[in-house]
């Protein structure tokens, strides 16, 4: 069972195209770029994806052989101080207290609101995608950068794009614009780029 992406002319195969259709797709990882190979960096059988890296982890049980390499803690090292579980921004949140004995968080919401009451949808986003297997823990509280919303998660990016906020669909498609108001940032494509390899 595989599908080559026409995009990219790269094929995602077997259980990486199971893990591909279980944990949102494209909206998720981005298109394959590169085979599945041993990695230059670490040794490991990877494949390379424009929003993530997927490692195959032999030793651990079936269902948890393939992982979403941590390319948020690793382009965006650390995190910010803990923000109290009282300090609850508006509307549906959930939080990820720190603690030292297990891993349960670092201190962090994710929510559909900002503090200053504007809408974001991370919440959302994360529950449906896959929550804290798919993206790991919210290493921050959302932000402003460039303009946009933005929040940094152990494993991904997310961003807030009012633009695609808008009733009706994507041209030519059934789509709804609003499935795209949520994206994830390009963490593979810039792991590639600051590490110089030959993937594309």
């Amino acid at each position: 069972d595989s599908w080559t992406f026409r995009e990219t002319n790269h094929k995602v195969s077997g259980a990486w195209l199971d893990w591909y259709r279980a944990n949102g797709d494209t909206d998720n990882a981005g298109y394959p770029l590169s085979e599945v190979n041993q990695d230059p960096l670490t040794g490991q059988m990877v494949q390379y994806f424009q929003r993530l890296v997927l490692e195959w982890h032999p030793e651990n049980p079936p269902d948890q052989r393939l992982q979403r390499r941590l390319l948020g803690d690793i382009i965006y090292p650390g995190a910010d101080p803990v923000v109290p579980e009282t300090d609850v921004p508006p509307g549906p949140s959930q939080y990820f207290p720190l603690s030292t004995d297990k891993p349960t968080g670092l201190g962090h919401f994710v929510a559909n609101s900002t503090r200053t009451g504007q809408q974001i949808y991370f919440k959302d986003f994360f529950d449906k995608q896959g929550g804290v297997a798919a993206f790991g823990f919210p290493k921050e509280e959302p932000k402003l950068r460039n303009g946009f919303w933005t929040q940094r998660f152990q494993a991904a990016v997310f961003g807030y794009h009012p633009e695609m906020d808008i009733a009706g669909n994507v041209p030519g498609t059934s789509v709804p614009y609003r499935n795209f108001r949520v994206m994830l940032e390009l963490l593979g494509d810039k792991y590639i780029e600051i590490n110089k390899l030959p993937f594309k």
